[in-house]
């Protein structure tokens, strides 16, 4: 077929660029990497036939607080060594705003995971979610007031000898 005088714009082909803003419903618990189809919304199809299907590839953006794990959120809390040795109880942050309060046991070492269960991500299509994980990070105070320094003298004195041995000699047979 001759087109006589094709349009400027499709110059006779029948189709046009076009550029459109859509207004995409992003279902919960989509990770980054997945693609999301738009049925419909790609290119007009040849000869008057539908337009194909647009496929939306998901970024999901860092978040300042929270690291993701599939469904699992991790999160890192501070903890003074005497909340680690005694024990506290904690607001831990929710994703989303509010917070949940969180029991630290006496003796909590450096690095010990407490899981606070259903409070992660959904899962996607499915109504369950996943799990809060809260990462005990033990600080260590790099400048002292002298009270404190007193204080962590006298523990250390009921330590006993610990202290001072070196590192190797407290396992010499």
């Amino acid at each position: 077929m001759l087109v006589r005088d094709p349009c400027a714009t499709c110059q006779g082909a029948g189709l046009a660029r076009e550029r459109r803003r859509l207004t995409v419903r992003i279902p919960p618990g989509v990770e980054s990497g997945m693609n999301l189809r738009l049925r419909g919304e790609g290119d007009a199809g040849p000869r008057g036939a539908p337009s194909g299907d647009l496929y939306a590839t998901i970024r999901v953006r860092e978040h300042a607080t929270f690291t993701r794990e599939r469904e699992n959120l991790h999160v890192v809390v501070p903890l003074t060594f005497s909340q680690a040795a005694l024990g506290d109880t904690l607001d831990v942050p929710l994703l989303g705003g509010g917070r949940e309060t969180l029991a630290i046991p006496a003796g909590t070492q450096a690095g010990e995971v407490f899981t606070i269960r259903g409070r992660g991500l959904p899962t996607l299509g499915r109504p369950a979610r996943g799990d809060l994980l809260v990462h005990a990070k033990v600080y260590t105070p790099t400048k002292l007031s002298s009270e404190q320094r007193k204080l962590l003298e006298a523990l250390a004195e009921l330590d006993g000898t610990e202290r001072r041995k070196g590192f190797f000699e407290r396992f010499r047979l």
